[in-house]
């Protein structure tokens, strides 16, 4: 089963009411996993929380502020028990956590055996709908890979190279989405510094951050 539910959707009563999942919130070019036990009733949280700027994950807030338009799209990834369900979230925080995609602050609370991720893979990649759950997996893990960028003190003409755009917010004590905003114009400095995204031309020195 593929459910992708837009922010703006308004869900009929026995939508996936009572149907325990795994899910994908995608936010702009970031990504929020998590499990529950009532789909709807998880979806309406969650934009309710957004919108009104009360979401307990001040990183998702904060993403959510910074777009012009913001909306976000919830995948089902899967469905099952309420135990297989935490344990494909748990996955995919082993994965995702810690990326500049990934919105989770918290990491999986347990960590996963080989043998529990064998049967979750296996669970997602049944054979019975392998193409199905493929793409679904493929949409969920686009953006992994963590974006390396630049950055100098307004007044410096030494610019230091970032791993990631957290190791850069990390590095002078700011959010990762005020780095971004920074990147993307919407924003001057982060903490005194400014950023791009791509590697400056007129390098007087680069230091390695």
């Amino acid at each position: 089963m593929t459910v992708i539910i837009s922010s703006d959707t308004k869900l009929a009563t026995n939508i996936l009411s009572k149907t325990p999942a795994a899910y994908c919130l995608t936010i702009g070019d970031c990504k929020y996993y998590g499990s529950t036990g009532n789909v709807r009733k998880r979806f309406y949280t969650h934009r309710s929380k957004l919108r009104n700027n009360i979401h307990e994950s001040t990183r998702m807030q904060s993403h959510w502020n910074s777009m012009d338009t913001p909306e976000f799209k919830m995948t089902v990834i899967g469905t099952g028990t309420a135990e297989e369900c935490k344990a494909t979230e748990d996955l995919l925080l082993e994965q995702h956590h810690g990326l500049d995609s990934c919105l989770n602050s918290k990491k999986a609370k347990d960590k996963l055996s080989d043998e529990t991720k064998a049967k979750v893979s296996a669970s997602l990649m049944g054979k019975k709908h392998s193409a199905e759950h493929k793409a679904k997996i493929g949409a969920a893990n686009k953006g992994r890979r963590s974006m390396k960028c630049w950055g100098k003190p307004k007044d410096s003409d030494v610019w230091v190279e970032f791993p990631s755009r957290t190791a850069a917010a990390k590095h002078v004590g700011g959010y990762q989405s005020d780095v971004s905003k920074v990147i993307k114009g919407k924003q001057k400095t982060c903490k005194g510094w400014v950023f791009t995204g791509t590697e400056p031309d007129n390098l007087m020195l680069l230091a390695r951050g």
